[in-house]
């Protein structure tokens, strides 16, 4: 489960990267809504997506835009990847 307050550090990164973005990060019920969102996600995931929207993204954030930069693959699906590159590697060496 995300941690809160990674999730809220990401979100102020937003808010600052994106000053003309109408969102207010004091409203509880707001925020509730958008961690109901991205609760599931691990904490590299969700860093990798934020630093993604903020590098290459010029409008304001919504949910489904910033679940287009949800792009990290999961470790077991890289640990996987690498163990077959490494094989290959072996295999043609």
């Amino acid at each position: 489960m995300l941690d809160k307050n990674l999730f809220v550090n990401g979100l102020n990164k937003l808010v600052a990267s994106f000053p003309t973005w109408k969102i207010d990060t004091t409203d509880k019920y707001v925020l509730s809504v958008w961690y109901e969102r991205f609760k599931n996600m691990r904490s590299e995931a969700f860093t990798h997506m934020i630093n993604g929207y903020i590098d290459n993204e010029k409008f304001n954030p919504t949910i489904a835009g910033l679940k287009e930069w949800d792009i990290l693959p999961p470790p077991s699906l890289t640990r996987q990847r690498l163990e077959r590159e490494k094989e290959e590697r072996e295999q043609n060496a």
